[in-house]
């Protein structure tokens, strides 16, 4: 913990940003590798350095996908 303090005391606050990744320990790319990469995204995205993404493929519509019945001919016996 003092090197984090230390380090952070030698930081121009004018030049530096911090990215605080929730319910992570000390090895977020570990624990938490998705959160890690949306976070950190989502930083770059506010900095300016990525445009807005458009999102063109949503949990919703998998989770829809993957919940509706299925197709009564893939039910059917195969005909050979």
């Amino acid at each position: 913990m003092e090197d984090v303090v230390e380090m952070n005391g030698r930081m121009l606050p004018e030049e530096t940003d911090f990215l605080k990744i929730a319910d992570c320990g000390g090895m977020p790319l570990e624990e938490q590798p998705g959160k890690t990469c949306e976070a950190f995204r989502l930083f770059l995205q506010g900095m300016g350095y990525v445009p807005s993404l458009v999102q063109t493929h949503s949990a919703a519509a998998e989770f829809n996908q993957l919940t509706r019945p299925m197709d009564p001919q893939m039910l059917a016996p195969m005909t050979c």
